[in-house]
């Protein structure tokens, strides 16, 4: 089983085997942990893995090594921190001076806010085992999440001096790296000035986040973060997506990492196929993930044109969370577009019943964009389709250009609300005006499709202009 899980990737037959491994002898504890650590890790099955562990405890029940992965299983995958919590002071009860322990349950302490208590148990089983690099490690992250970021780098320095390739003690030191290029930004803002110096940690960031993948070529974290840190220190496309591809197959299958590439893919190469394939797998293990839920929304509504899909998706994550603003603002956008298709080639005979019918449409849209507006009042895409509904449907073009000007205020680059705003001016005679914003519209957003169109809409009407 082992061997067609790591070597052959042949999931379904390992397993098999282990499921065969257990039943031929169902009090051997080796199997069930195995077939129970597949199942996790594997085949996301966490129901069908705590079984197993719970299983093998019973098994075993003075086994530490057993308990120890009961304790993980619940500490990591489950979330379950009560629990997790239990088994590991029943554990310190058989061993109380086991270093891994103390600093495991330190760490879920950490988790749940007890972070005094859990830097005495990381002190504790240092002074047990001084050149524990693990248990360094954790103490490291620790010191992150305390704000303590010189006793984290030391820490993990320390660590390192007993392991040069413990991976996490690595991702540490590039993720205070990270920090460092963050703080030298906000100095260069504060002061206006070039004489702060180069922020050169995302270099170094990247340096020790490579070094990691090098140590373990599968962490998948390890991978995610150099996929960032080189969109952010130099925008390299081609080299992010190879590290994200990494991540995904790595270990461990992280439902937030699937995300991230998926958002990546979605915003970066426009290859919305395989987005769309990381935000169902994302679904596939939180079918209550809304930011999958939304963008799967996105991808129906803007690249298949399927206004009923995206409807449907946009429902299913406001009734997981009614107030999610991105998730109001594109099912606005949903029923503006929709509302736009219904009314579309009409006659004029029939295009104001057609606009009537499509009013609730409309009204729908604008009542939830109003909703997003009221909590950020700055969201350029809100203000952007707000000011599209105002001149289209209310005439009310005061208003819309207040709304236009304010999208582009806070984004002056905003295509979307440069190509509404041109509609407006079009719509009122400004043909050269329209032509103009449209153009500049194009030099900073080449394939914006809707710019694109509508120039080539507002030049057929100057030419029939000049015929004419």
């Amino acid at each position: 089983g082992s061997f067609l899980h790591h070597i052959k990737r042949d999931q379904a037959e390992a397993q098999e085997c282990f499921s065969t491994a257990v039943q031929l002898n169902p009090n051997h504890v080796e199997s069930h942990v195995t077939y129970a650590t597949f199942l996790e890790r594997a085949m996301r099955d966490l129901t069908g893995a705590q079984l197993l562990y719970k299983r093998a405890v019973q098994l075993a029940p003075q086994s530490i090594g057993t308990m120890w992965s009961l304790a993980r299983f619940l500490h990591k995958s489950r979330k379950d921190w009560v629990n997790a919590e239990n088994v590991y002071l029943r554990m310190l009860e058989k061993s109380p001076t086991d270093p891994d322990v103390l600093a495991a349950l330190g760490e879920l302490l950490a988790t749940r806010g007890r972070c005094g208590e859990a830097e005495e148990l990381h002190l504790a089983a240092l002074r047990l085992d001084p050149g524990n690099a693990p248990v360094y490690g954790s103490l490291a992250s620790l010191l992150v999440y305390k704000g303590d970021r010189e006793g984290a780098a030391k820490a993990a320095r320390q660590a390192l001096d007993f392991n040069p390739r413990y991976t996490h003690a690595l991702a540490v030191l590039a993720h205070l790296a990270e920090h460092q290029a963050e703080d030298r930004e906000e100095a260069k803002e504060d002061q206006s000035s070039e004489d702060v110096g180069e922020a050169g940690g995302l270099e170094e960031a990247e340096r020790l986040y490579r070094a990691a993948l090098q140590a373990d070529p599968a962490n998948a974290r390890a991978a995610a973060a150099c996929a960032e840190v080189v969109m952010r220190s130099r925008g390299d496309v081609e080299a992010a997506d190879k590290y994200y591809e990494r991540a995904v197959q790595g270990f461990p299958r992280d439902e937030g990492i699937q995300f991230d590439y998926g958002v990546f893919l979605h915003q970066n190469t426009g290859d919305t196929s395989l987005a769309e394939v990381m935000y169902k797998k994302v679904i596939q293990t939180n079918p209550k993930h809304v930011g999958a839920i939304n963008n799967l929304g996105s991808i129906s509504l803007m690249v298949h044109n399927d206004t009923h899909a995206a409807e449907d998706l946009y429902r299913r994550a406001m009734e997981i969370q009614p107030n999610d603003l991105a998730v109001l603002a594109n099912y606005g956008l949903m029923l503006h577009k929709r509302a736009l298709q219904q009314h579309a080639n009409v006659s004029k005979i029939t295009y104001e019943y057609t606009k009537e019918q499509c009013y609730a449409s409309y009204t729908a849209a604008e009542e939830a964009m109003q909703q997003v507006l009221a909590a950020d009042p700055n969201d350029p895409d809100v203000l952007s389709n707000l000011g599209f509904l105002k001149a289209q449907l209310h005439q009310a073009d005061d208003a819309a250009e207040g709304h236009f000007k304010k999208a582009l205020a806070m984004d002056p680059a905003h295509a979307d609300a440069t190509s509404n705003y041109a509609l407006m001016v079009m719509s009122n005679g400004s043909l050269k005006s329209a032509e103009e914003m449209l153009m500049k519209s194009l030099e900073t957003n080449p394939k914006h499709a809707p710019s694109d169109c509508n120039l080539r809409f507002v030049r057929r009407l100057i030419d029939k202009q000049r015929i004419y």
